[in-house]
């Protein structure tokens, strides 16, 4: 376990939410804010307070970077939702119960890492989030639900309507919001950048995470921060692990030359990630579309996994833009699901 404590972010959203959605449809809204969206939008707040150079230089441009930033996950009362482990779930044997959940609570996910059968009459899985709810509360719903807002632009010389668009987004219930974790190099790093990325996620909970920022959307309560590890939310006590080492990926991962990893076990999935670039330069170009691992990925390497940061900016473009792939992973036993 590292012996530096990470940061913990919870995000109440105030307003709709837009997330960009894997399959690339306007319409759906996606309940993952992933890890290299988060990232350009705290480095868009970093440009803001003046630190963009000495960040970059911190982070993208380091070969182990002095923070790296998970993706966001639901979070719902007391509930913590993770990904669901790819070579695991769903178990084998599991019925209809369970085995559509994508997000499992932090008990579930360890239970399930120590090799414990999943208690199925305790669970049934909410068909809009894709979490896995208690039983005796899923009455009550999930975090979130989807809508749908339809948008059109009017003349107004002449009064008549334009493009008509509809566009997806979330909006979370009482009590639900997304959460993040913020891993550091060291505890210098820590001292260094922690008060900074506290300033630049308060920043961003007024000004808007993901799609519709100038609707007001993407906005958030004042964020709630904890210090503690990450492996604590699954593991309280460190275990005692034997055998082969394997990671359990909570951001989305682009492997360094320097990761040995044992591709011929694990589980993954891959991720096509594009977009467009927010950039003073040119505004709304699209970036080159980079190939990543995603959350709930399990890796078999001899030691944690670091990644990188590749350059998503066409040919041409008068500046870098990274699509941060660095890893926040958590060592986990090795197993198939056998």
């Amino acid at each position: 376990m590292n012996s530096t404590k990470a940061l913990l972010v919870r995000w109440k959203p105030t307003a709709p939410w837009r997330i960009g959605d894997d399959s690339g449809s306007r319409e759906f809204s996606g309940g993952v804010l992933h890890s290299d969206t988060l990232y350009a939008a705290v480095c868009s707040a970093m440009l803001s307070f003046g630190w963009l150079p000495e960040w970059l230089d911190a982070t993208a441009q380091a070969s182990v970077p002095a923070a790296v930033f998970t993706s966001a996950f639901p979070w719902h009362g007391d509930q913590l939702y993770f990904p669901a482990p790819v070579p695991l779930w769903p178990p084998k044997g599991a019925g209809r119960r369970v085995r559509s959940a994508t997000f499992i609570p932090s008990g579930v996910l360890k239970n399930l890492l120590s090799g414990l059968a999943v208690e199925e009459s305790k669970w049934v899985p909410d068909a809009v989030s894709g979490c896995l709810l208690l039983a005796d509360r899923a009455h009550r719903g999930g975090p979130f639900r989807h809508s749908l807002r339809t948008r059109g632009s009017v003349d107004r010389l002449t009064n008549t309507v334009g493009q008509v668009n509809k566009i997806g987004a979330i909006e979370f219930s009482d009590q639900a919001g997304l959460w993040n974790a913020v891993t550091f190099r060291d505890e210098e790093a820590r001292q260094n950048w922690r008060t900074r990325i506290v300033a630049c996620l308060r920043y961003l909970a007024d000004t808007g995470l993901g799609g519709n920022r100038s609707c007001g959307w993407g906005r958030s309560a004042a964020p709630g921060f904890d210090d503690r590890h990450v492996e604590s939310l699954i593991w309280p006590e460190a275990p005692t692990l034997e055998g082969a080492k394997a990671w359990l990926n909570l951001s989305l991962f682009h492997p360094a030359a320097s990761d040995s990893i044992d591709w011929s076990r694990g589980g993954y999935k891959l991720l096509q990630r594009g977009g467009r670039i927010e950039s003073s330069e040119q505004w709304g170009v699209q970036k080159n579309s980079v190939a990543m691992i995603a959350e709930g990925s399990v890796m078999v390497a001899s030691a944690k996994p670091v990644g990188s940061a590749p350059d998503a900016a066409p040919s041409g473009f008068p500046h870098p833009v990274y699509k941060n792939g660095f890893a926040v992973t958590i060592e986990i036993p090795w197993r198939a699901n056998a």
